[in-house]
């Protein structure tokens, strides 16, 4: 088995949110939902780490795929991925494997979009959203 089905087959048998994996080893797992996971994993990197990465996620929208470009990630496996996240993966040269495009990822009570996918419609920078999910994420806390 190549990363990409390693890490489809963990998402899937272990009812995982996030798997990420390189070499054909899980080097970081998540049960958290939106984009915690890859937050978390982009953390533990160092800022020399060259490695390439496989993810499988539940859901893959924009602000996923910037994440995933700045956690060196080079392939993607998700049921669900977003019109903007599949272009995003095409201009960034990410193998992206997908059953279901929808036009955006809604919110978790799914009466309006997602709000890491309405913040991720400013920019094309990840290091920018990363930074914007943080204040988002800040914003929250302090509320």
């Amino acid at each position: 088995m190549n990363d990409i089905e390693i890490a489809k087959n963990i998402l899937i048998k272990d009812n995982y949110s996030c798997v990420i994996v390189t070499n054909k080893n899980a080097v970081f797992t998540s049960h958290d939902r939106g984009v915690k996971p890859l937050i978390d994993f982009y953390r533990t990197l160092t800022k020399t780490e060259l490695t390439n990465y496989t993810l499988a996620d539940k859901i893959i929208g924009k602000a996923s795929v910037l994440l995933a470009i700045l956690c060196n990630i080079n392939e993607i496996y998700t049921p669900i991925i977003s019109k903007l996240a599949l272009k995003v993966c095409e201009d960034n040269n990410i193998k992206i494997h997908y059953d279901t495009i929808v036009k955006r990822i809604q919110n978790r009570t799914k009466d309006g979009f997602c709000p890491m996918e309405t913040l991720a419609l400013e920019t094309d920078d990840p290091l920018e959203l990363y930074e914007r999910v943080l204040d988002f994420h800040a914003g929250l806390s302090g509320k």
